[in-house]
């Protein structure tokens, strides 16, 4: 009974303490109201911790937060997966571009990449769907692509419509 009393008392000066040089500190003007709320928070939690005491469990599975752990694993696979996408986003731009360059309008242009065990990302197709009266002028947007991208792209053209 009389450690807790001690250790109740030993925080509320610590806090005191704290607190009063965290008042001193605070801004003048803008940011004053949200500093205010933080160290007013501070100061309630510090008073409630030695009154909750050992009911409180704040622990951590650091198992799981390791280099190989099953949540590190996870985050690194959702940042590559993300990664992956963002690049091929920006890799259909760059390519929507080019033929917008040469006067093409694709209807649809994909491209798969994948990642490479030394982390370095490769493009290993392109397939591009064009309209049918593109086809006898994009042989040199083709060849553009083909060379920007360092990768063969597959074309394909929608089929013409018969008019009657």
């Amino acid at each position: 009974m009389l450690d807790g009393l001690r250790n109740l008392a030993l925080s509320l000066c610590g806090t005191l303490i704290v607190t009063g040089i965290l008042w001193m500190l605070l801004p003048e003007q803008s940011a004053q109201r949200a500093l205010r709320m933080a160290v007013s928070l501070f100061f309630l939690l510090s008073l409630a911790s030695p009154l909750v005491g050992s009911k409180a469990q704040w622990q951590v599975d650091w198992e799981e937060w390791a280099a190989d752990g099953p949540a590190v694993t996870d985050f690194q696979e959702l940042t590559r997966q993300q990664l992956l996408s963002s690049f091929s986003d920006r890799l259909e731009r760059e390519a929507e571009a080019l033929l917008h360059k040469e006067g093409i309008e694709p209807l649809e242009i994909d491209f798969s990449i994948h990642t490479q065990p030394d982390g370095s990302i490769s493009i290993t197709s392109l397939e591009i769907v064009l309209d049918a009266g593109d086809r006898d002028h994009c042989a040199s947007a083709i060849a553009s692509l083909n060379e920007s991208f360092g990768v063969t792209a597959t074309v394909a053209f929608t089929e013409s419509e018969a008019q009657e």
